[in-house]
């Protein structure tokens, strides 16, 4: 007869299993807010960015301003942006990213990639530190729409504003009244 040695060990599996189960709830969003500091707002930001883009859509529609980009181009252009915007290490992503947004033809289509945007999570602090709990863990993460993401990335990684400038330039050039 073998005798059970009892100690640590026979509680790191049912340890293992709450976290994994906690952190998989956690990520679902059940536990949504409870430690991102700005959860209660994120539904608040999500509306109003809705919103705001809806009335945009609406006042370009009502001036006979129709949409060059189909809804998959504004979709796949904010996915890209965002996708660089969190993952860029200097200057060269806020080229790539205003190569994007230079598809932008009228305020209908800006419109459109502001929608498609919506809301994203970035860091609540430096959105430059080498790692954070953010990007990783979805901790400490503040909602913010495509404005608010396009001028933290910009002003992190061209504080001098010459990037910021050259894509504001272009709106306007294409006749959009719209600045970052």
């Amino acid at each position: 007869m073998r005798k059970k040695i009892s100690g640590a060990a026979d509680y790191i599996v049912p340890i293992g299993l709450i976290g994994i189960v906690a952190f998989a709830l956690y990520k679902m969003g059940i536990f949504s807010g409870t430690f991102s500091g700005s959860g209660a707002n994120n539904q608040g930001t999500t509306d109003a960015n809705a919103s705001a883009a809806s009335q945009a859509a609406a006042q370009a529609a009502a001036q006979g301003i129709k949409a060059t980009l189909s809804p998959n181009e504004a979709a796949s252009i904010a996915n890209s942006v965002y996708s660089l915007g969190v993952n860029a290490s200097d200057t060269s992503a806020l080229s790539q990213i205003t190569n994007l947004l230079s598809q932008v033809n009228n305020i209908a289509d800006l419109n459109a990639i502001i929608a498609a945007f919506g809301t994203k999570k970035i860091p609540s602090g430096d959105i430059t530190a080498w790692y954070n709990t953010c990007l990783s863990l979805g901790v400490n993460c503040t909602s913010v729409g495509l404005g608010t993401f396009i001028d933290s990335v910009y002003q992190a990684y061209d504080p001098s504003g010459g990037y910021l400038s050259n894509l504001n330039q272009f709106l306007q050039d294409q006749g959009i009244n719209y600045s970052f």
